[in-house]
């Protein structure tokens, strides 16, 4: 009589801890990337965007005032954002 086959050994997974943890790592990695580069590409086209003189140009507006002067001392943007980001001169000039 002869024995009976041995069933062959169970297949070793080829994705181990360190793989997994690689393709993780790499994963995030390829995000940050994308991330930076999707900013990049919008400073571009914000810089792209500015005249001659440097300044961003909108459309004609009118503006009404009883007095001979159309004045203000603040640009008042009411945004919940840290000072820093409105320091003089940090987002650029306006020109009326």
């Amino acid at each position: 009589m002869s024995e009976p086959a041995q069933p062959p050994p169970p297949a070793r997974s080829r994705w181990s801890a360190g793989r997994i943890v690689l393709l993780v790592l790499g994963s995030l990695a390829t995000l940050f990337a994308l991330a930076l580069l999707a900013g990049a590409g919008a400073l571009f086209w914000v810089q792209t965007q500015k005249d001659p003189d440097g300044f961003f140009r909108t459309g004609a507006h009118n503006f009404a005032t009883p007095s001979y002067a159309l004045e203000s001392d603040d640009l008042d943007i009411d945004e919940d954002v840290p000072d820093w980001v409105f320091e003089q001169g940090r987002l650029g000039d306006i020109s009326i």
